[in-house]
């Protein structure tokens, strides 16, 4: 079986575009037809079902393009460690991240990562914990840094550091420089990470460790990142609890103040995550080893906010 007849097949199946997939490989649309038409013919089955300017995959099509991933990643594999023979560390690697690792504490490490390696490339995916937590899971992540360990039995967790989370407030918001009881606090209007961030969950902890439920905050909006929550809290429509990193250069700039919550103490770990099954590139090993190794030397410090 021919690796470009191979390769088109994977690009019309993920582009469902015939068009598509030829731009992508510097191809014509003729050309990627007829390795269309060549496999199908060798395999005796149709990959695709087209109709008008729609293909869509085939049950032969889904079942082939299944294995054919596979076949491509091994060969990358075999690839990376002929590589690593040679002490060459190359490739790239497809790291999720939640959302405030993503902003605040990985684009240091990685860039000094990227300086000591610089063959390898970094794709980065972003969402909250539990949604890279599930990439990571169904391998679509080889690797993922996240602010909540998970609790899958498939998945490896290593400790990478502690975070701090604080409550923030715009100067302008009504008592947010007066210490008051829990009580008040949560009557006062909140802006909310979303179910499965792992800065919720380690919120939802601390309060539960007060004897206090999430439900009993007035919350005001909700919102799907870390950028868009502290938008929102600089913009005086309500309490937030973020991590102190996300923070900082808002809170140097006097957009935001820290809000006093003594009876809550707020404190969560981030993790650096990996399937137990699956075989570590090279590229993506390496990876994760100088993300362990730079955060159990210097802590949970993001490089580009030193001297803030």
């Amino acid at each position: 079986m021919d690796f470009r007849r191979l390769e088109a097949f994977c690009k019309v199946y993920e582009r469902l575009s015939f068009s598509r997939a030829g731009d992508d490989l510097f191809l014509s649309q003729p050309t990627i037809s007829a390795h269309i038409q060549t496999l199908e013919k060798e395999l005796g089955a149709r990959l695709f079902d087209r109709m008008g300017r729609t293909v869509l995959p085939t049950p032969a099509g889904k079942a082939l393009y299944a294995r054919a991933t596979d076949i491509f990643r091994l060969v990358d594999l075999a690839k990376a460690e002929v590589h690593g023979l040679m002490h060459r560390v190359t490739g790239e690697v497809i790291l999720g991240a939640s959302t405030i690792p993503a902003g605040s504490l990985l684009p240091g490490l990685l860039a000094a990562f990227l300086k000591a390696y610089p063959d390898v490339s970094i794709r980065m995916q972003t969402g909250d914990s539990a949604a890279i937590t599930q990439a990571v899971s169904q391998g679509e992540c080889m690797l993922g840094v996240v602010g909540a360990r998970p609790d899958h039995a498939e998945l490896t967790a290593t400790f990478l550091c502690n975070d701090e989370l604080v409550c923030v407030a715009a100067p302008a918001f009504s008592t947010a420089a007066t210490v008051l009881p829990l009580e008040d606090r949560l009557a006062q209007p909140w802006i909310m990470r979303e179910p499965g961030s792992g800065t919720r969950q380690a919120m939802e902890q601390a309060l539960s460790r007060a004897g206090k439920d999430v439900r009993e905050l007035r919350q005001a909006i909700e919102v799907a990142s870390t950028q868009a929550l502290l938008a929102c809290a600089a913009a005086g429509m309500g309490l937030a609890v973020t991590s102190r990193l996300a923070a900082q250069q808002l809170l140097t700039r006097g957009e935001l103040v820290e809000v006093a919550l003594p009876a809550l103490r707020m404190e969560r770990e981030f993790w650096c995550i990996a399937h137990a099954q699956r075989v570590l590139f090279p590229a993506a090993r390496t990876c994760h080893e100088f993300l362990v190794t730079r955060c159990s030397r210097d802590g949970c410090v993001a490089p580009q906010s030193k001297g803030l």
